[in-house]
């Protein structure tokens, strides 16, 4: 039997019935009722008075660290944290200012060098000029070795360092590179015709600019970009070989894997 829906007073649409269909109530009581869906309440940002201002948002919180001691720790004297802020200020009152003597080295700068050396380093080419008995057969006659540190007594420490900058002379226990090529061609051919520039590549080294500034100690030779090896220098670390003479006109080279 058809029934009826009233769209309007003036309007019926009329359906038919499926022969057998249950009735939309039985279906309904037959039907598994959905579980209830739990919202949280969402609290609505306040808005401005005036019309298109934009809504105030709160500030994300910052989550802080809390540093717990552990059970047992020794903890520290009012004494000994007033020692601890003086050094402190000190170190910092030091490094603020320039310092060019041996007289004014201080503990923290030892610390810190060795803690520098104790650090991996990015591997880095470095070079060094000889002209040395070196004549227009020399690079003919090289056979591929390493090189020694200077002979002497070996001072690997930031006193070291600092005492080499004012000698300009290569501490005992280390070999003395540069970074820049030109700087080592120049080297090699000062007062000789001929000069050989060996290059390496090391990642055990002292960059005497770096370390120096870092403690803000003056570097009487900084346009040397010295590299200090604090050991022999390895064959394998022997890249290549070149022939310079007088006024750095390349001669011939040779390049290892």
């Amino acid at each position: 039997m058809p029934t009826g829906r009233p769209l309007s007073p003036q309007i019926t649409v009329l359906q038919a019935k499926p022969a057998g269909a249950p009735a939309a109530a039985n279906l309904a009581a037959r039907a598994p009722a959905p579980p209830p869906v739990f919202r949280p309440l969402v609290r609505q940002q306040p808005l401005q008075a005036k019309m298109g201002a934009p809504r105030t948002v709160p500030l994300a919180r910052v989550a802080v660290p809390v540093v717990q001691l552990k059970k047992g720790a020794p903890k520290w004297s009012d004494g000994r944290k007033a020692a601890r802020k003086a050094e402190m200020d000190a170190e910092h009152d030091m490094l603020w200012r320039e310092r060019a003597l041996t007289t004014e080295i201080v503990p923290s700068d030892e610390v810190f060098f060795q803690e520098y050396l104790a650090k991996r380093k990015i591997p880095r080419t470095a070079y060094r000029g000889d002209g040395r008995n070196v004549n227009a057969g020399s690079l003919a006659a090289y056979v591929r070795t390493g090189v020694l540190p200077k002979p002497g007594a070996p001072d690997i420490t930031f006193a070291g360092v600092v005492d080499h900058t004012h000698s300009n002379s290569s501490p005992g226990g280390m070999v003395s590179t540069t970074s820049q090529r030109q700087g080592a061609i120049d080297w090699a051919v000062d007062d000789h015709r001929y000069g050989l520039v060996f290059e390496f590549l090391v990642s055990d080294y002292i960059d005497v600019n770096s370390v120096l500034s870092q403690r803000n100690f003056r570097n009487r030779y900084h346009g040397q970009y010295e590299l200090l090896i604090p050991r022999a220098i390895y064959m394998s670390e022997v890249k290549g070989v070149s022939l310079y003479q007088t006024g750095g006109v390349l001669v011939a080279s040779i390049s290892y894997p």
